[in-house]
């Protein structure tokens, strides 16, 4: 079975694979993901949470992970230098 933090690496792969992109809205500092599924959304992300259905049912989803990565805090490994460094 695959472990918690082995998922966080699976799904930042798959975000970027979708294509998903993180944004930072500069005057508040919120963090907002695309969607794969719905171009039109943007899911709002932090370093604990996404407001999408997935993240609600598994408490993991593509959106967080992505953020994750982007962030370079992936659960017990060191800090990634870039995004595509997974």
């Amino acid at each position: 079975m695959e472990s918690h933090d082995e998922s966080i690496v699976r799904l930042a792969r798959t975000a970027q694979q979708r294509g998903i992109q993180v944004f930072r809205e500069v005057t508040t500092g919120c963090w907002f993901a695309s969607s794969a599924s719905k171009p039109e959304t943007l899911h709002r992300v932090t370093a604990v949470s996404c407001d999408c259905l997935g993240f609600v049912a598994h408490q993991r989803c593509t959106h967080h992970s992505a953020l994750l990565a982007r962030l370079g805090w992936f659960p017990g490994r060191r800090r990634i230098a870039r995004y595509g460094g997974l």
